[in-house]
């Protein structure tokens, strides 16, 4: 796929940076209001913007961790936590760097800092770590899910895809993988619709952003004819 502009790979950023992340744990410490913005146009997302609060029924250690290395990591965790929530997410990143020193085999403790690396878009090192949680679960949707987030965010799109197809092949009624890939087929699409437009076809594009559809790609187009 050859490499976008500038102004694209802004909007691309823009459209699905804001979209969240799949955490492990069912209930919610805390939510941000965000929504995705498809060129221009916003849509409901599927989920929210979320770090999950500590959950013993629902972390797996791994193995060979006892009982006094989990109350420790747990420790850790819940520091983490109230760090990430008041939006210290270095300091967040560390605690959990310490807690998978003790549990060194838990996909969800790679899953939460994966998502801290993403909100700090240290990029590289939240995929190394969801492709940590895929080792140890080979069906997670949700590392799937997120691995495919973050690879869009960094306009991979083709490792977007596979990983999106990947969490859909296993949960068929994934909403948000739908959501997200859809938006991604959206992105897509406007920007050949304006290189069209570039190129002298400007029918589609025009009726994109008439219909509000490509509106921030709009002016980008305008001034390069």
């Amino acid at each position: 796929m050859k490499m976008c502009s500038s102004l694209q790979r802004n909007v691309i950023s823009a459209a699905i940076s804001m979209v969240a992340l799949i955490c492990v744990t069912a209930s919610n410490i805390y939510a941000q209001n965000a929504n995705l913005k498809t060129a221009g146009k916003s849509v409901e997302t599927a989920s929210l913007g979320v770090i999950p609060p500590l959950s013993t029924t629902s972390i797996n250690y791994g193995k060979d961790v006892f009982e006094g290395d989990v109350f420790t990591a747990e420790t850790y965790i819940r520091q983490g936590l109230i760090y990430s929530k008041n939006g210290q997410i270095d300091l967040a990143i560390s605690e959990f760097n310490k807690a998978l020193k003790i549990a060194p085999s838990s996909p969800e403790i790679y899953n939460n800092r994966g998502i801290l690396y993403s909100h700090a878009r240290q990029y590289d090192l939240a995929i190394s770590d969801f492709t940590k949680v895929l080792e140890l679960e080979p069906d997670s949707t949700k590392a799937y899910y997120n691995r495919g987030l973050t690879y869009a965010i960094k306009n991979q799109f083709k490792m977007a895809f596979s990983d999106l197809d990947k969490a859909l092949e296993i949960d068929p009624l994934y909403k948000s993988a739908y959501d997200i890939r859809g938006s991604i087929y959206g992105i897509l699409a406007c920007l050949d619709w304006q290189k069209a437009c570039k190129l002298g076809d400007c029918e589609r594009f025009k009726k994109a952003t008439t219909a509000g559809f490509c509106n921030e790609m709009n002016g980008d187009s305008n001034s390069s004819q």
